[in-house]
């Protein structure tokens, strides 16, 4: 298939674009700017002109003003002769005229004018300064003497002309000024509109030759793109865009290897999920035709050898008693990593009743059954084996911990784990189902074969036990007064009470006739006598008020201390239960290890009255 081959020369389309919005906002900047100074330009020529127009605007009110007081003069001299015209009034109108006449000329120049015209402004305003002054003065005397009054008008007048003069020459210098300031303004904003110009035809020409180019490249990219995804489309999953770089089209060429790329895993996670489908149809087709726990231990050895070739794993199952853990089946390569746990719910994974990984056996976080191992730190996988929500066992895996077991094994090791655990509930149950026909149908309680065993179980382990006998007293007399109804229901009422009597971690089952026989799991004999006090206590309330006919129970007690043969121990506990019935019933007795047990009289040497237990049948086991 031909490929295609990358062009020798290539122009970022990314740097392209950053590039042209570069360019166009430097050119926006330098609008901006240049609008901006040509606003700020117009601002201040309008800002000049304004102040020149007030300028002109208070020159005209200084000449109303100097006009003013030269009329308020003469005014004043026709007081008197003129009906209504009042001095008072007259000198008033002079004092408000000068007064505002010098104040007009100050505001003038205040204003940004330049500095002569300032210093024409300042000298014109301290001469029209002593104009009122001169104007007021003739206002006073015309009241007092009319004729030095008219004198004083010649100076007056000389005044006024001569002001007269200079504010006409203020007045057109002024105008000049205005008219100047008008002139330059048009001309910065001819100057200001012609640089937009230019900057907007620059602007335009650039971004043409730009987009032309992003154009071209554009289009070129796009034809590499699309022949890359049809041959992606067509199966050649091989095909790669390979086209680096940071731009859009880069990153959708880069998004079409990493479709190609995902295709790719997704095409190999169906392949290996097929072979995880084929394992476990061979594993379940290999453990439906296990029919017992050592098969199903030889289908799980295997079955480890095949998932995982060079690590160590074993399958830990709880016994009988589920109070201890056994290792049922390890690789039959590399062998059991060697796990401590004792008991299932000793067991983290069994406790959370899920998959657990650890990656390091040594974290504080990591289970205290992986610490200390020979090999040193280790990744660890656990998988909880459970049937119907018990706890079965468990399958336990480790592995380097720079090498942990991957993704892919550790969930095969789960599926095995479940299919594991299935298939030992499933024969344990069946197993169970066998051996109902053995239990007491009576009581509900396990026969003696199921006690014996179970019995066997417990010895077999570490943990200290005690074995208890106890036997109904008078049950013969009970049966032979009341019927054997009564007799049934006292048996059943004792059932009842040593069940809810007894932990779960405790034994009980029926041994025979009225005899019954438990197993109290880490006691001895003291803690199981304290035991059977509180369980007297309660059969003799739950017998208060009833209809059965009240009854007792004696007891004989052995415990693992003397021995741990289970045979040893029914024969001390069972002839310390004859010791307590000697003495009176309704009691318990711990056995005497001393005591021979190959003798065939000591039962009877224990009864005091053999008629008397032949009568009230306490010899019916």
């Amino acid at each position: 298939m031909m490929r295609w081959e990358r062009p020798r020369f290539r122009i970022g389309l990314r740097s392209t674009l950053l590039l042209l919005n570069a360019l166009v906002a430097a050119v926006m900047i330098s609008l901006a700017v240049q609008a901006w100074q040509a606003s700020q330009t117009q601002q201040a020529a309008q800002a000049r002109q304004a102040e020149l127009a007030e300028a002109l605007h208070l020159s005209k009110q200084v000449d109303l003003m100097h006009d003013s007081l030269r009329a308020g003069v003469q005014a004043s001299l026709l007081v008197g002769q003129v009906p209504g015209l009042d001095q008072f009034e007259a000198r008033q109108r002079i004092r408000d005229d000068g007064t505002t006449y010098y104040e007009t000329l100050q505001r003038l120049a205040q204003l940004s004018l330049p500095e002569a015209m300032r210093e024409r402004i300042l000298k014109v305003s301290d001469e029209a300064r002593l104009y009122a002054i001169e104007a007021h003065k003739v206002v006073q005397a015309a009241a007092v003497d009319r004729n030095a009054a008219i004198a004083g008008l010649v100076a007056v007048d000389s005044r006024y002309k001569t002001l007269r003069h200079e504010l006409d020459d203020l007045g057109e210098s002024l105008g000049d000024l205005l008219h100047k300031a008008q002139v330059q303004a048009t001309a910065e904003a001819a100057e200001s509109r012609n640089s937009l110009l230019w900057a907007c035809g620059l602007t335009i020409a650039a971004a043409s030759a730009i987009v032309a180019l992003l154009t071209f490249l554009i289009r070129r990219h796009i034809r590499h793109l699309a022949e890359v995804a049809q041959a992606i489309a067509d199966g050649d999953l091989e095909r790669r865009v390979g086209r680096p770089g940071g731009d859009e089209l880069a990153f959708l060429g880069q998004a079409i290897d990493k479709m190609a790329d995902s295709l790719s895993q997704m095409i190999a996670a169906m392949r290996s999920e097929a072979g995880r489908a084929a394992f476990e149809r061979q594993l379940a087709e290999a453990l439906d035709m296990a029919d017992s726990e050592q098969q199903v231990a030889l289908v799980t050895a295997q079955a480890m050898g095949d998932l995982v070739s060079d690590r160590p794993i074993e399958l830990l199952v709880s016994d009988s008693s589920r109070a201890h853990m056994e290792r049922l089946a390890e690789h039959p390569l590399v062998g059991a990593p060697g796990c401590g746990v004792g008991s299932p719910f000793d067991c983290v994974a069994v406790r959370r009743g899920s998959l657990v990984t650890f990656e390091n056996s040594e974290a504080l976080s990591a289970c205290r059954h992986l610490r200390g191992r020979p090999c040193g730190p280790t990744s660890a996988v656990c998988v909880p084996l459970a049937f119907m929500g018990r706890a079965v066992g468990v399958l336990h895996a480790t592995a380097p911990i720079d090498a942990p077991l991957s993704a892919g094994h550790t969930q095969q090791l789960g599926t095995l784990g479940a299919q594991v655990g299935m298939r030992i509930g499933t024969v344990r149950a069946f197993e169970r189902s066998q051996i109902q026909a053995s239990t007491d149908g009576l009581t509900g309680l396990p026969n003696r074969r199921t006690i014996e065993q179970r019995l066997r179980g417990v010895a077999r382990g570490e943990q200290e036990f005690a074995v208890v006998m106890c036997d109904l007293d008078n049950f013969k007399r009970l049966n032979d007064s009341f019927g054997h109804v009564a007799g049934d229901a006292a048996l059943r009422i004792f059932s009842e009470v040593l069940r809810h009597s007894l932990r779960e971690s405790d034994l009980a089952g029926r041994w025979g006739g009225e005899e019954f026989m438990f197993v109290l799991s880490g006691a001895d004999a003291k803690a199981a006598d304290e035991q059977i006090d509180r369980l007297r206590a309660r059969l003799a309330q739950t017998l208060y008020g009833g209809k059965t006919p009240r009854f007792t129970v004696s007891f004989g007690i052995a415990d693992s201390t003397m021995s741990r043969r289970p045979d040893q121990l029914l024969r001390w506990a069972d002839l310390a239960l004859y010791q307590a019935k000697a003495e009176g019933r309704d009691r318990a007795r711990i056995a005497d290890p001393t005591m021979p047990l190959d003798e065939p009289m000591l039962r009877r040497m224990a009864m005091p009255d053999s008629e008397s237990a032949a009568l009230y049948g306490d010899e019916a086991a």
